[in-house]
């Protein structure tokens, strides 16, 4: 039996293979960057007017009440077609170019119109409501990089750099394989001794919300052919497989036996944790197994522990926060309590509270559904008092 650390060491000694494809931007949501977009143009293109007004030479506007002929107009979007001369103003709008001759813009507001000519209430001594080309960023220049998860904001951003479509990670393809005989779908008729397979619902939201696309889920009876039959129905298109159940040493737990048949070389078996000690982890070639514990506070703690720094790559940050009321010792496993943080998304406005949940049953979902973090206890822990400070690792 390993520790947590070392689980965490091993996973990620042993990555999932990052394959990538390229993606329109209508289709890029949630994907993770894989190379840095770089801008293919200026923005903006050109010199453009910050506001609806007149564009001008400075030299002329100096002094309040000074007249000048309008002689065209710049609609945004259109190319000028004359220079501003001494004593002349052409019309412009917010979004126009920036006709040659021209270094201010006088606002449409500052101005009297008089048929063709306007004048200017107000004097000016330097130049004003012009954007230059190049002000948000320059032909060339790193508009997001490599590894960034792309938003609304960073997905407008590579739009205005010039790019209809780029290079992303691949989602991560997932197989989900409950086991059991007392499992049904949710939403069936339950006889005596069977339960709704919840596990699957619950691990599928969290993959999806970690980027991973779910491409297989089924439930396994308890025997043999069942499972074998599964694991050749998956065979070697899903990157991870993820069984739920079946880990333990009890007469119908038969995952790992199964997997290890079918050429999977097992990594780790049993982690000394909390809840969760039979998860396991194995591989195939570019293919990863994490096995979870079929209860359900158990399968949601070691998917959040082991299966999300495998999906992600990413390491796993805890935060600080004063423990509001007095947690007794530990044993001699790692533990994860279920705990609520009032102010986790305040973070950064103060120091975090949280409080751990009364009941650490293994099968409760309450918790988990009150909750939103665990608290972490390291083996052979120490009693701590309220307001002792404690690591918590947020759940989404």
């Amino acid at each position: 039996m390993i520790t947590v650390e070392e689980a965490w060491s091993l996973i990620e000694q042993n990555p999932l293979v990052r394959r990538t494809e390229t993606k329109s931007l209508e289709f890029a949501l949630s994907h993770v960057l894989a190379r840095t977009v770089r801008a293919k143009i200026d923005q903006p293109r050109t010199d453009l007017s910050a506001m609806d007004g007149y564009a001008v030479r400075l030299d002329d506007v100096s002094e309040a009440g000074t007249i000048l002929r309008v002689v065209d107009k710049v609609p945004a979007g259109a190319v000028p077609s004359r220079v501003v001369n001494s004593g002349e103003a052409i019309r412009v709008f917010t979004g126009s170019a920036i006709p040659d001759g021209a270094n201010h813009i006088v606002i449409q507001e500052d101005v009297d119109i008089q048929d063709s000519t306007i004048r200017v209430s107000k004097g000016y001594s330097h130049s004003s409501h012009i954007r230059k080309k190049g002000l948000d960023f320059s032909s060339g220049a790193e508009i997001i990089s490599e590894g960034q998860k792309l938003g609304a904001v960073e997905l407008l951003a590579i739009a205005s750099a010039n790019y209809a479509e780029i290079e992303v990670y691949s989602r991560a393809k997932v197989a989900i394989l409950s086991n059991g005989d007392e499992l049904r779908s949710p939403g069936a008729m339950l006889k005596a001794g069977e339960i709704p397979n919840s596990n699957a619902i619950g691990l599928k939201s969290l993959l999806e919300t970690w980027g991973a696309e779910v491409c297989y889920s089924a439930i396994a009876q308890d025997h043999m052919e069942s499972i074998q039959s599964h694991i050749e129905q998956i065979g070697t298109e899903c990157d991870v497989i993820v069984p739920v159940g079946g880990a333990s040493v009890g007469e119908y737990d038969l995952m790992k036996t199964a997997f290890a048949n079918n050429a999977f070389e097992t990594i780790f078996n049993k982690v000394a944790v909390k809840p969760g000690k039979p998860a396991w982890f194995s591989r195939r070639k570019d293919q990863r197994v994490v096995g979870l514990p079929g209860n359900p506070a158990s399968a949601i703690v070691t998917a959040l522990l082991f299966l999300k720094p495998l999906i992600t790559g990413l390491p796993h940050i805890f935060l600080n926060a004063d423990c509001q009321a007095g947690i007794g010792a530990n044993g001699d496993r790692e533990c994860f309590l279920r705990g609520r943080s009032e102010n986790l998304q305040e973070h950064g406005s103060g120091k975090l509270k949280v409080v751990a949940a009364n009941d650490q049953d293994s099968s409760l979902i309450t918790p988990l559904v009150e909750g939103n973090c665990l608290i972490r206890r390291t083996p052979n822990a120490s009693a701590i008092a309220a307001n002792a400070t404690v690591d918590i690792l947020p759940i989404e």
